[in-house]
C-alpha cells in the first residue's frame, strides 16, 4: 500500500515547506508514496517558486499536484478540495503533514514501512492527545448525522490524533466526507478522533512521533532519531488565520451547523504527472 502525501503552506515561509518536502523524498521507496499533494494558502512568492521548481523540474517521482486558492481560505476547506480532487482520488492510505513538521534526517524507508505495518489494523494514527470540548461542540456533535449515541456532555474530553501529522484509511475519510464543511481552520483534528469515538473507533497511537508545540511540551525534548518532528514553529504568527478570532466547530453558535460560506472559493490545480 502507498500514501496519498499531503501538506500545506500559508504564508511566505519556503524554508520550512523545503525541509517538509526534502524530508519526504529523501526517506521512502518507490510504491510507499503514490502522489504527493500540496496546498498553498496564501503564501508568498519565494515558497510558490519552490514547490512549482520542485514539482516541475523532475525532483519527483510520483505525481504532484498544487492547489492554490484565490485567498487565504482557511486550513480544512483547501484541505477538502485536496482530499476531493475528481480527478485524482486520493489512495488507499492518507498521510498529512503540517508545513513545521518534518521527518528526521535518520528516518527511511523502514520508518514508512513501520506506518504501512502498523496501518494493517488502524483507521486512524498519530500522536494521541486529549483536549476538553470548547463551549456548545457537544450540542454540535449530537445534532450530527454520524452522532451514534455515544456519550458527549459540556464535561466531555476529545481524544484524537494532533493535525500536525497523521496517516489514515482514506475509505473512512471519504465515506464520512472529513473534513466536514462546519470546519474552518481550527479544532479539526479534534473532531476526527470524537467521530471515529461515535463509530466504536479510536486513533492508534504511533510512537514514532515527538511533539514539540507549545501545548505539548514546554521544553524541547532531546534529539530523538528516525521519527517525526511535529508542530515545531519557526514562524511568527503562524497560528490562525489572521484575520478573525480562532473558534472551534460548533463552539458558539449553539450546536447548529455552522457557516459555510468560507469554502465558496475557486482554486487553481497544477498537475505535474508524467504518466497522465
Amino acid at each position: 500500500m502507498g500514501f496519498s502525501v499531503c501538506t500545506m503552506a500559508y504564508g511566505d515561509f519556503p524554508d520550512l515547506l523545503r525541509k517538509t518536502l526534502t524530508s519526504v523524498l529523501e526517506t521512502y521507496k518507490p510504491g510507499q508514496v503514490t502522489d504527493l499533494r500540496i496546498g498553498l494558502n496564501e503564501v508568498g512568492q519565494a515558497t510558490k517558486d519552490l514547490v512549482m521548481d520542485m514539482c516541475g523540474n523532475n525532483f519527483l517521482d510520483v505525481p504532484c499536484y498544487v492547489y492554490e486558492p484565490t485567498h487565504n481560505v482557511g486550513k480544512y476547506p483547501l484541505m477538502r478540495r485536496m482530499f476531493y480532487d475528481e480527478k485524482r482520488p486520493i489512495d488507499r492510505l492518507l498521510m498529512w503533514f503540517d508545513d513545521d513538521t518534518y521527518l528526521d534526517k535518520d528516518a527511511n524507508t523502514t520508518w514508512w514501512a513501520e506506518v504501512e505495518q502498523t496501518m494493517q489494523n488502524a483507521v486512524v494514527l498519530g500522536a494521541v492527545h486529549q483536549l476538553t470540548q470548547r463551549g456548545n461542540q457537544w450540542r454540535g456533535i449530537q445534532a450530527q448525522p454520524w452522532y451514534n449515541q455515544r456519550k458527549v456532555d459540556a464535561n466531555h474530553r476529545f481524544s484524537f490524533a494532533t493535525g500536525g501529522w497523521w496517516a489514515a484509511r482514506s475509505e473512512f475519510i471519504t465515506k464520512w466526507d472529513y473534513p466536514f464543511p462546519e470546519i474552518h481552520h481550527n479544532g479539526g483534528d479534534s473532531i476526527l478522533g470524537e467521530l471515529l469515538r461515535q463509530q466504536g473507533l479510536s486513533p492508534t497511537k504511533f510512537d514514532r512521533v515527538r511533539c514539540y508545540c507549545e501545548s505539548c511540551e514546554r521544553k524541547q525534548l532531546p534529539h530523538q532519531p528516525g521519527v517525526v518532528h511535529l508542530n515545531v514553529g519557526g514562524r511568527k504568527g503562524r497560528r490562525g488565520i489572521g484575520r478573525s478570532r480562532e473558534v472551534y466547530p460548533w463552539q458558539i453558535n449553539n450546536g447548529q451547523s455552522g457557516d459555510h460560506t468560507f469554502h465558496n472559493f475557486s482554486t487553481k490545480i497544477y498537475r505535474y504527472d508524467r504518466g497522465a
